[in-house]
Formats: structure tokens, sequence, C-alpha cells
């Protein structure tokens, strides 16, 4: 004769397995609580919101990058062009910067200005 077993489950077993998916349920809402409160990064805001303008003949790279239009890439052409060519003689000058069109311009305009070159030094002659 065959004899059947009957498996009985223990009331403490379920317990634990339920202990277990509670406290594994509970660990991922406080992970994703976690996540989701994180503030993003900060961002500069542009300069036109915060109301200065940058010298184009004297401004880094990071400082062309904040004026709205222009970013890492057109500061980084923008440096090269002025240190192949020299300073800039007025904002249309920009013009021969790759890249740079007339609403980009327009935005540079708005938010920079090109401080002339400081005057050199006057040499006393013999004549004077």
């Amino acid at each position: 004769m065959t004899e059947r077993q009957e498996c009985v489950e223990s009331p403490f077993a379920r317990t634990r397995v339920q202990r277990t998916i509670a406290g594994t349920v509970a660990f991922s809402l406080l992970i994703a609580a976690a996540i989701g409160t994180r503030s993003p990064a900060p961002q500069f805001p542009p300069i036109d919101r915060i109301g200065m303008e940058v010298d184009l003949n004297r401004a880094a790279a990071r400082e062309l990058s904040l004026i709205p239009g222009v970013g890492p890439v057109l500061a980084e052409r923008i440096i090269r062009d002025r240190s192949l060519r020299g300073d800039f003689q007025s904002i249309d000058d920009l013009a021969r910067v790759h890249g740079i069109g007339p609403k980009t311009l327009e935005t540079l305009r708005q938010n920079s200005f090109i401080r002339p070159p400081p005057a050199a030094p006057r040499i006393a002659t013999s004549s004077e």
C-alpha cells in the first residue's frame, strides 16, 4: 500500500516569507523616493537673465558659453579665431567665425561688447 505524505506548512515559515517580501518592497520604495527627490545638477542661467555683458576680446570660453546661443563649441571657435586673427574691432567681425549667423550676431549685440584695445604708449621723440 502506498503511503501518502501530506505537506504541512508551518505558520512561522509563511510569516517569515511575508516579512521578507514586505521588507524588500519597503526598501525598494525608500530607494525610489531617494532617487526621485535628488536635485538636478545646477544650471548656469543665460546671461540675459543675470544682466551681465561679456567682453568678446577678453572672455574665456566658459564666459562666452553663457551667452544665449553660444555653446562650448562656438565659444572655442570664437577664441580660436581671436587668437589667429587678432581682437575683434566690432561685433560684426564675429560673422567671420564659422557658426555665427545673423541671429547669433543679434544675440551677441545684446549680451556682449568689445572693449577697444589699450592705446599704445607714446614714446617721446626729440622733435616734441
